[in-house]
């Protein structure tokens, strides 16, 4: 055997130990693919509620700005017989809703409506006018109207937009 095939051997032989002393390439696992999160939509801002809350020396309304009013009565439920509005305080706050103050507590506005009513009820019926035409409704008798109307059956309770007359019912 020459030397050159000897040694030809001899370098084989140590390639092959080598490859069984290599371990094979560990393949990289790919990662699992994470769902992408769903996307988180901004809270939305809350809409401005009506609501009545009687004091002990005043009632205040507060009409969501979104009616635009453009006037307001005071009546009762039975017979709409208007209360007036005197000494009404008007003011807006930061998120453009009116406020109406009305002097008076619940049981003196429940005194009102029973001594201006047909049958003496005590429920009240604040009632705007909106200039805004998404409120119109067309009446039993064939005209239109803008109004957004609420009942208050207590005076001395609180509500809020429950008591909301769907327009042409019962006004």
């Amino acid at each position: 055997m020459s030397i050159k095939k000897w040694w030809q051997k001899i370098i084989d032989w140590i390639r092959g130990k080598l490859k069984e002393d290599k371990p094979e390439p560990v393949k990289p696992v790919p990662e699992p693919v994470k769902p992408e999160p769903e996307p988180i939509d901004p809270p939305k801002p809350t809409e401005s509620q009506f609501s009545y809350e009687p004091k002990d020396d005043c009632i205040i309304l507060t009409l969501p700005a979104r009616f635009r009013p453009t006037r307001f009565y005071m009546f009762t439920n039975d017979g709409h017989i208007d209360l007036g509005t005197e000494g009404v305080v008007l003011a807006r706050n930061e998120q453009g809703d009116y406020i109406y103050t009305l002097p008076g507590n619940g049981a003196q506005w429940a005194a009102k409506a029973v001594a201006a009513s047909p049958r003496h009820y005590p429920s009240l019926q604040p009632f705007w006018k909106t200039a805004d035409p998404q409120y119109d409704w067309v009446g039993p008798d064939g005209k239109t109207y803008n109004n957004v109307t609420y009942r208050i059956k207590d005076p001395t309770q609180s509500y809020g937009d429950e008591a909301r007359i769907e327009p042409g019912k019962d006004h």
